[in-house]
């Protein structure tokens, strides 16, 4: 098993969970009290390692579509490789203030020390 295996483990994990997330997300009605938007916006930051793979842009559109559609508002972030750079996005989108991070990491041990 190669070292990397660990960290890819990591990152198909928390892109299911990601899509659970999405998949829970409810059905629109008709009733229009129940569609209207929300008092207040829910704010989602996201930090995906690079934009060098067409992967990630991807994931960003789509991250950006759907959870913007529901009416949370969504900050996307990009570390480009670099752990530190991984840190320094956690730690900016969270003095944002935001509710919900949704982290791809470069490196798993890195990631985690940042997240806590």
């Amino acid at each position: 098993m190669s070292k990397k295996s660990p960290l890819y483990l990591l990152v198909t994990i928390l892109f299911v969970a990601s899509m659970l997330l999405a998949a829970c997300i409810p059905a629109t009605t008709s009733d229009p009290a129940a569609s209207a938007a929300p008092q207040s916006k829910l704010a989602v930051g996201i930090v995906l390692p690079t934009k060098d793979e067409p992967r990630w842009i991807q994931d960003q559109t789509r991250f950006n579509d759907a959870l913007t559609k529901v009416g949370y508002n969504v900050q996307i972030l990009f570390s480009q490789g670099d752990s530190a750079k991984e840190k320094a996005n956690v730690e900016a989108l969270t003095s944002q203030g935001i509710k919900v991070l949704i982290i791809c990491p470069q490196e798993a041990t890195a990631a985690a020390a940042a997240v806590e």
